[in-house]
């Protein structure tokens, strides 16, 4: 009897111990999400035609790519029309908590002006992607091929997992090529905290798309971060 209780005793022990310890792993990752703040917003810079940023770890180096690189001085909120410089980063503040996005940085190629990379970091105030970015990505699937489908006959739209800079990244892809017509654009999406970071791509085709995103490379590899 002194056996079964003592066993029973250790049984409920360990059931405690792998709970908690379960629920710490589960705080944790949480808070993995949750820890990025308002503060942490910092925007990138364009210098000599290369983009980096400390904050996203990228590095897009425009001069070794043939691509011209640039990033906006300042941006209109469309509602109000006010100006925001890009270097205040209370009224950068203010914009995100209206819904705008800001646009980090625009590279076109400078051998087709028509193909381009965009980095867009927006706060997601309304809560879209509440139950997920998986979710909204697959609502946006879902709404891209009805649209795309108004225009085409048979759009190539889909849900796709990169590896981008060695981070598995969402992202949906469209792809046309009939009638003569031949285009493909991908959007990737990174959370950070309450906010979302879209990278997106412009190409005459998907081999367009994968070597755009071959020309990121991360900002703690490039040897800039001593500069900070």
């Amino acid at each position: 009897m002194k056996r079964v209780l003592k066993l029973g005793m250790i049984a409920v022990a360990l059931s405690i111990c792998f709970s908690g310890c379960a629920s710490k792993s589960d705080r944790k990752s949480t808070e993995t999400v949750s820890e990025f703040k308002d503060d942490d917003i910092v925007l990138g810079e364009v210098v000599d035609g290369v983009y980096t940023s400390k904050m996203l770890d990228l590095k897009f180096d425009g001069n070794a790519n043939d691509m011209d690189v640039t990033a906006e001085e300042e941006f209109t909120n469309r509602l109000d029309g006010k100006a925001v410089k890009r270097s205040d980063m209370e009224a950068v503040h203010d914009r995100l908590d209206k819904g705008y996005y800001i646009g980090d940085m625009e590279a076109h190629d400078n051998k087709n002006k028509g193909n381009h990379v965009e980095v867009e970091i927006y706060k997601d105030i309304h809560h879209e992607m509440k139950n997920g970015l998986e979710n909204y990505i697959d609502k946006e699937v879902k709404k891209q091929r009805s649209e795309q489908k108004e225009r085409f006959k048979n759009p190539k739209v889909e849900k796709t997992t990169r590896d981008f800079l060695g981070d598995k990244l969402l992202s949906v892809d469209v792809i046309i090529d009939e009638d003569g017509i031949e285009s493909a654009d991908t959007t990737l999406y990174k959370k950070l905290g309450e906010y979302f970071i879209e990278i997106r791509v412009r190409g005459d085709n998907a081999e367009d798309i994968d070597r755009y995103l071959g020309m990121f490379e991360k900002y703690s590899d490039s040897g800039n971060n001593a500069k900070q």
